[in-house]
């Protein structure tokens, strides 16, 4: 489980440079919705580093939520690949399929709990 809280990290830092770019294009006025991108994607950001802290320690909500958010998050990188041609999502998808693979596969670790 604790390459999954590894890939998590390293996940979270990928999207913070993301989240950086924003920040710049918003207060260089690039573009003017970047701000409220750049909060919303900071706190996923947070959401994937508090996912990899439980998955270190091995709990249960955390497997729940690395699931989820991983699942939800491959399906919404392939609709910005497909819609927007957000290359970002080439990056990212294949990390979140490799978090997704290694916590379904190691499932009865946190169903133990």
């Amino acid at each position: 489980m604790r390459f999954a809280a590894v890939l998590s990290f390293a996940w979270a830092g990928l999207f913070g440079l993301i989240v950086l770019d924003q920040m710049v294009s918003a207060a260089t006025g690039e573009q003017a919705g970047s701000a409220l991108l750049a909060i919303w994607n900071a706190l996923i950001v947070f959401v994937y580093v508090f996912i990899g802290i439980g998955l270190w320690k091995g709990e249960r909500k955390a497997y729940e939520f690395g699931v989820g958010s991983n699942a939800l998050n491959i399906g919404i990188g392939f609709f910005w690949i497909f819609a927007f041609n957000g290359m970002a999502g080439v990056f990212l998808i294949p990390l979140e399929i490799t978090i997704l693979v290694i916590l379904l596969l190691h499932r009865q670790y946190f169903s133990a709990q």
